[in-house]
């Protein structure tokens, strides 16, 4: 419609419907809407039912309920006016009242949550949709009204739709009831159709053209723009629109901007003031926005400034703001969108619909033509949806159903919606309500859904409140839960955050209230106001969170208002959790992973640290899914919170020794999430078939139990026989199956026991019972025929003089496998290789026939049949010689071919074959095991003389009480040791010791007794030195300081006597070995002193010619010259016995000859040079350390060693003559009869 038609004004006067006596006069401004007012007077007299359809600023809203006052309505009842918003139902009363020439609460007033001007004489009440639907509850029919005026239902709220259903009900009851449907842009055929096909009046809306003008933001998509995008698009169309206004002359022009949400006005607003455009006035408008806000919005001062208003699309309809003369269209809004599989309301930045569009362009041209711009282009405006998807298509139907269920309005999914939700979203209302335990399994309220049901809050909210009651925290919950059910009221969190509880967001807003209380009774009205401004907190939602508490309160008449004693943190949050179950996380990463696989992030500074449960009051998916209002939890507290929500799973039945029951581990599930893992539960009543095989198995048979019975002590010693006999004929179907055993029980043992003790009951009530489960050999065994032979398998082995406890085991695969024998630790030493390669008598035969069959296979030929030839071998095998060893002998005499030791080195047999040792402590205790002796002394000789006795009395001569046994015996782990009491030289010292080595006692003992008898004869060593020059000056030469001639001193004293000193154990031998060395000691020291002095200085001078330039020829015989003198001189007390230290200056002698002949016979040299590397290279064989370590060596082996050292000087200083008679044949015989 152009501006110059003429729109009519018309004035009526009716009685006033509230005062009689007076007289009314309604005045019908020139708006669209009154042209089409007697079209639509005439279709409210003629039908109920009445869509109005009228474009944005046809004047429907206000003129509407002035045309039903006109009618005679609202005399007796009322007449109701929704909006959908708060803001809308004040201005619009207002502005109603204004034009009736009434105030405000008179004749028409308005009414929402917990605030409202109204009177005894208001006819028109403006209401929101939601306090006409919370009416309905008490008033089903809505008897207080006679006309009912649903406004801006093109919105299609989920009040609005739920209040169309509702209304086609209460039609049917009364015939009287008016109702007129109107909208701006409206599907109104869906509407009439709704309504019985009601009459449709169209009335025109724009007054002034509007130019709608496209300018796309670049390279962005409407699903992508962020908020820097749209600041700067913003920025430039403002520039764009001034420079229109100067162009045509006229003053600037109020500009409403369109943006998705408070975050990006918040934005936009504070790029605009710096951007430093003059006689700018940026103003926000948003649905939490304070009155005073609002107040500078609907009242403008006349300051000049252009007002720019950044609204979200709360200004998109209803709320006309004045002296718009342009519009700038972001073209995408926040809407809200429920996903039932994730259970999260979303709040995605989508773009609008047309019809969304087009009322957003609607708000310009009201007052003069107008220009609307949209910053996306005109394809992207054509391809969206014509009409936005109404709220009850995309929002949670929790409290519909709930309301649906408790007004008794039949199935939700037959109630009869404008547009019918999913069946989906229905079925996903019941599933919540069932989790919560408002609704049972037949779809039918509880006692607890019908109490919530008449609250005037959240479904999850009242079962929180109702848990509360019962659990005596009702009174903080309850703050709790006016707090969720509000917008917040904080400006700015800085007094909130002087509260702030570190573990839990809810117990910050209860001491939050708490402070607030405080303040509020200690000001006045206006004082509290200025202090919530002062704070930065907003006063009206202070108010509406009290006005929310106390009608949460007045729900629970019989609960004290007050907190009960402490704060109890534990109970209020389990409180909660019968609500937010669904709503609780665990921490991985940086993430948590809560029900149905979600995952979400916290805030940094919502709590203290990282807790690993957490539980929040609110999820919301922007980007990604954010946590709001959060706690720390435990995961008891879920599982007590919610256990009908619970799903458990049960694995790996076990038997409990401790509790004498069958166990399994079960793990507690919310929705896929794992509040409980490996949780011990009684198997019994989850699988009594199961918990009863493991009683008899683990309980019964192995007597897996803390006080075993009679029986299981018997049958326990029986299976262990049984088990002996199986791993010493190495069988493994020697014994019964485990399931033969289980029904062997299984049919004596009542069926209903499933415990330990359960069968101690049944046992106790006739002793006789017990008797019946004693088990015998024969029925544990399979073939009861076979028994080993002791003699093949006995208990105990002898190891030498050691009698030691053998173990069978039967585990192939595993190290124990084969016999094992626990030595201990004190007995190592006493332990012989050529013993233990005998093993046991019963393996003798196997482990002779898998060493054969490791030899090579063309003397392997000449034994077959291998089992014959091992059958008549073992009784030939001298006791005195290993097993091995006989088996060589035999062999080569079989044979003919020469098998040597390190032939079987190389053959590989079974372990098992072999005895294991396990060497133990005094308590019994493993120290270490292998079956390989020599490693096992290596790895533990460091060990054993801490075992050995304490150290008792250092000794300078022999005590006469001191006699020493031979062998003492001793008891250790069961098994006898000899120990041997014998001396020991330490550190210059001489004590008695204890020692289990047979080998180390004779040593040190040797050494001891030649220390203490040179101790004894020192004043023999004195006088040598005092008045024998020359023999003085030998001694220097050959000790070099105190300790070696101590050394020299002790060699001479064993040189000086053919008697062995480790035989002497007391007095009497011991002063009959001292006279016996005095009379021969000056004589026999003055020699040694005299050889060694000479051996020492003509090395000294060999050394030197052995170093000089030689020859190529001589480098081999040289080469062996030095290695022999370094062999024989390199610490020759150390590595000579006392007896051959004077032959040492002879050897060297005979060195010198051979290196002076060595030019006229280099080639009898290198035959006498092979000969003595095959003497020595033989008895390397019997003596690895050669040639050190003599004193631990066989002195037969010793000598054989001193005979090839004359061998020596036979072959290359005959002239010398050797002091035995030798020869290569001899040494060679002599070596090979050692070996064997």
């Amino acid at each position: 419609m152009s501006r110059e038609t003429v729109l009519p004004e018309i004035t009526l006067s009716i009685n006033h419907p509230r005062r009689p006596d007076e007289t009314l006069g309604i005045h019908f401004p020139d708006l669209p809407v009154t042209d089409a007012l007697q079209e639509i007077r005439e279709a409210l007299s003629a039908h109920q039912v009445v869509i109005v359809v009228g474009e944005t600023g046809s004047g429907k809203t206000t003129q509407l309920p002035k045309l039903c006052l006109a009618m005679g309505r609202g005399v007796s009842q009322q007449i109701v006016h929704t909006q959908p918003r708060r803001i809308a139902a004040r201005s619009v009363a207002s502005r109603i009242a204004e034009e009736l020439g009434e105030p405000l609460g008179g004749l028409c007033g308005y009414q929402v949550r917990f605030q409202g001007q109204v009177s005894e004489e208001t006819a028109v009440k403006l209401v929101t949709d939601g306090l006409l639907l919370a009416e309905f509850r008490d008033d089903p029919l809505l008897s207080r009204y006679d006309t009912v005026i649903i406004d801006e239902a093109h919105e299609r709220s989920l009040n609005i739709d739920f209040l169309l259903g509702i209304l086609t009900k209460v039609l049917a009851q009364r015939p009287d009831l008016k109702v007129v449907v109107t909208s701006a842009t409206i599907n109104y055929e869906k509407f009439s159709a709704h309504f019985q096909n009601a009459p449709v009046v169209s009335v025109s809306g724009r007054t002034f053209p509007v130019e709608v003008r496209y300018a796309p933001m670049r390279d962005v998509s409407a699903d992508e723009v962020d908020a820097t995008r749209i600041a700067k698009a913003v920025h430039q169309s403002i520039l764009d629109l001034r420079a229109r206004d100067r162009e045509l002359g006229i003053r600037l022009g109020d500009i409403l901007v369109f943006l998705p949400g408070e975050r990006e006005i918040r934005d936009v607003s504070q790029y605009l003031r710096h951007a430093a455009i003059d006689r700018l006035d940026v103003l926000p408008l948003y649905a939490r926005l304070g009155s005073q806000e609002q107040a500078r919005i609907f009242n403008p001062d006349q300051s000049g400034l252009q007002r720019i208003v950044l609204a979200t699309n709360v200004a998109e309809t209803s709320l006309t703001v004045p002296g718009i003369r342009y519009v700038i269209d972001s073209g995408v809004a926040r809407i809200s969108r429920y996903s039932p599989r994730s259970r999260l309301q979303r709040l995605p930045i989508e773009p609008i619909s047309q019809a969304s569009a087009n009322q957003r362009s609607g708000r310009c041209g009201r007052i003069e033509p107008g220009v609307a711009i949209r910053l996306y282009d005109r394809e992207d405006f054509e391809a969206r949806p014509a009409f936005t998807d109404p709220e009850i298509m995309r929002t949670n139907l929790a409290s519909v159903v709930l309301q649906c269920l408790d007004l008794q309005l039949g199935d939700p999914e037959q109630f009869p919606f404008v547009d019918p939700p999913e069946s989906q979203l229905i079925r996903d209302g019941f599933s919540q309500l069932r989790e919560v335990g408002l609704v049972n399994a037949h779809m039918q309220l509880t006692a607890l859904g019908r109490r919530v049901a008449r609250m005037p809050i959240d479904p999850r909210i009242g079962r929180m409140l109702i848990e509360a009651e019962q659990r005596q925290v009702f009174w903080d919950v309850s703050l709790i839960a006016a707090t969720l059910s509000i917008q917040s009221p904080l400006e700015h969190a800085g007094l909130f955050e002087q509260f702030r509880d570190p573990s839990s967001e809810f117990i910050t807003w209860i001491q939050f209230w708490q402070a607030v209380e405080r303040e509020r009774d200690a000001r006045s009205h206006n004082q509290f106001r200025k202090w919530c401004e002062r704070e930065g907190l907003k006063y009206n939602r202070i108010r509406e969170w009290r006005e929310v508490h106390r009608q949460i309160v007045l729900c629970f008449p019989n609960v004290p208002h007050a907190r009960l004693g402490e704060l109890d943190r534990r109970g209020i949050h389990t409180a909660l959790l019968t609500g937010f179950a669904n709503q609780i996380g665990q921490r991985e990463d940086t993430d948590y992973l809560g029900v149905r696989q979600r995952r979400f992030r916290i805030p940094k500074a919502a709590l203290d640290g990282q807790p690993k449960w957490v539980m929040a009051g609110e999820l919301v998916e922007t980007h990604r899914v954010i946590a709001r209002m959060l706690a720390r939890i435990e995961p008891e507290w879920v599982i007590e919170a919610v256990p009908q929500l619970l799903k458990y799973s049960h694995s790996e039945p076990h038997w409990s020794k401790k509790q004498g029951r069958a166990l399994c581990y079960r793990t507690t599930r919310l929705f896929g999430l794992r509040l409980k893992e490996r949780e011990p539960v009684g198997l019994e009543s989850i699988d009594p078939t199961e918990a009863r095989r493991l009683l008899i198995r683990e309980g019964v048979i192995e007597a897996a139990v803390r006080r075993p019975f009679r029986f299981m002590k018997h049958n326990q010693a029986i299976f262990a026989e049984a088990e002996q006999m199986q791993a010493k004929l190495r069988r493994v179907d020697l014994m019964r199956e485990p399931d033969e055993l289980v029904d062997w029980f299984d049919a004596r043992i009542p069926e209903s026991i499933q415990s330990i003790r359960g069968l101690a009951a049944w046992l106790k009530k006739d002793a006789k019972r017990e008797d019946r489960l004693f088990l015998a050999l024969d029925d544990v065994l399979a073939d009861r025929n076979v028994a080993p032979d002791p003699s093949l398998f006995p208990e105990r082995i002898s190891l030498g003089h050691l009698s030691v406890p053998a173990d069978y085991q039967f585990a192939p695969g595993r190290d124990e496998d084969g016999v094992s024998v626990k030595v201990p630790l004190s007995a190592l030493m006493q332990l012989d290789e050529a013993v233990m390669d005998w093993t046991i008598p019963g393996a003798r035969a196997e482990k002779a026939d898998a060493l054969i069959r490791g030899l090579p296979k063309s003397i392997r030929r000449q034994l077959v049949p291998i089992p014959d030839f091992v059958r008549d071998a073992l009784p030939l095998i001298e006791t005195t010689e290993t097993l091995s060893e006989g088996l060589a002998r035999l062999i080569t005499k079989r044979t003919g071919t020469r098998i040597t030791q390190a032939m079987w080195q190389d053959v590989v047999i079974d372990e098992r074959l072999r005895l294991r040792i396990e060497v133990v402590d005094s308590e019994g205790h493993v120290i270490d095991a292998d079956r390989d002796l020599d490693a096992l002394k290596s790895r533990l000789k460091d060990q054993v003389p801490q075992i050995a006795e304490p150290e008792r009395r250092a000794l300078k001569s022999w005590p006469q009480d001191l006699e020493l046994n031979e062998v003492e015996s001793q008891q250790d782990g069961g098994v006898q040791l000899n120990a041997y009491p014998r001396l020991q030289y330490v550190d210059g010292k001489i004590m008695e010791r204890t020692f289990y080595d047979p080998k180390e006692a004779i040593l040190c003992h040797r050494q001891a007794v030649a220390a203490l008898l040179a101790h004894a004869c020192h004043d023999v060593f004195r006088h040598l030195e005092a008045t024998d020059a020359e023999y003085a000056k030998h001694v220097v030469v050959v000790c070099e300081n105190r300790e070696r001639q101590q050394r020299f001193h002790h060699a001479v004293v064993a040189a000086s006597s053919a008697l062995d000193m480790s035989t002497v154990r007391n007095a009497a031998s011991f002063h009959a070995l001292k006279v016996e060395i005095r009379g021969v000691l000056a004589a026999r020291a003055t020699s040694i002193a005299r050889s060694l002095s000479a051996a020492i200085l003509r090395a000294r001078q060999l050394k030197q010619r052995l170093e000089g330039k030689i020859p190529p020829a001589w480098l081999k015989p040289i080469g062996d010259m030095r290695a022999h003198l370094s062999a024989l001189m390199d610490a020759p007390l150390e590595r000579t016995p006392p007896h051959h230290l004077e032959s040492l200056d002879r050897l060297i002698q005979g060195i010198e000859i051979r290196l002076e002949k060595l030019s006229g016979r280099l080639l009898l040299d290198a035959q006498w040079t092979q000969e003595v590397s095959q003497l020595e290279t033989a008895l390397q064989r019997m003596w690895p350390s050669y040639p050190d370590d003599w004193e631990r060596q066989d002195p037969a082996l010793v000598e054989l060693r001193w005979q090839i050292e004359e061998f020596r000087v036979l072959c290359f200083a005959q002239t010398l003559k050797s002091r035995d008679k030798v020869s290569f044949k001899r040494l060679e015989q002599a070596l090979k009869d050692y070996r064997q």
